[in-house]
């Protein structure tokens, strides 16, 4: 059970609050939590087989990384639609169809 919250920072895509808890046992800990509002990725195969990748420049990855295209999600979106949307986005791509892997 949520016994406090301490708001440290709030972002445009990420927040992050240290928030006191009741646990199991009746102690008190804390925790550093950070909230982000979801996201999702796809991995694009083409007919032939070829795994569609994109390059995109991370900073927190040290710069160009190599990656399959993701998206945040946008509020009430679907991981599908929000995958659908990523993929013509980045890509330029439709989707025959899509089948959630995890």
């Amino acid at each position: 059970m949520k016994v406090r919250k301490e708001e440290i920072f709030s972002g445009r895509i990420v927040s992050l609050a240290i928030e006191g808890h009741r646990l199991p046992d009746g102690r008190e800990a804390d925790f550093e939590i950070v909230r982000h509002p979801g996201g999702a990725a796809v991995l694009p195969l083409l007919e032939n087989g070829e795994v569609v990748l994109i390059r995109q420049f991370r900073p927190a990855g040290g710069g160009m990384v190599v990656e399959i295209p993701a998206g945040r999600l946008e509020p009430d979106e679907s991981p599908e639609a929000c995958v659908r949307r990523e993929l013509v986005e980045e890509v330029g791509y439709r989707a025959a169809r899509v089948e959630k892997l995890g």
